[in-house]
């Protein structure tokens, strides 16, 4: 009985070794509340500046902000750092004013990629030039 109690205990570690090298580094990224325009600017630098390849940044809006005052500076997510990851907006609003009439893929998101974008009501302008999307440009 002991022999196949120990054989059940060793499966079990070799499962949980398993399971943790086969899980993604990002599979626990934390949720960052997002409420005020100066976390929402922290928030988008975050992403766009983002060194590490596949990292997910996970956020929910707990209030509308109105982010006008950044002009372009809103678009969150760039062709080299996508924006990746869960963005509950909670039925929240983002109020933006993007004006880059001579840009490609401009939105509130600029550039995404395995992102989920849930909840989220944006108003205001966004003014590209081609794939312009209130939510996703790209």
């Amino acid at each position: 009985m002991n022999r196949i109690q120990n054989s059940i205990k060793g499966w079990w570690a070799a499962m949980l070794l398993v399971v943790t090298m086969v899980m993604p580094q990002n599979a626990t990224a934390q949720t960052k509340k997002i409420g005020t325009i100066d976390e929402l600017k922290a928030f988008i630098e975050a992403v766009n500046n983002n060194v590490k390849t596949n990292e997910q940044f996970n956020a929910q809006l707990t209030a509308d902000i109105d982010a006008t005052e950044l002009g372009n500076d809103v678009v969150i997510g760039t062709k080299e750092n996508p924006y990746q990851g869960t963005f509950d907006g909670k039925n929240y609003t983002i109020t933006v004013n993007i004006n880059m009439s001579e840009n490609d893929n401009i939105g509130l998101f600029g550039y995404i990629r395995n992102a989920t974008i849930e909840n989220l009501v944006v108003s205001g302008t966004i003014t590209g030039k081609s794939n312009v999307g209130a939510l996703v440009g790209y």
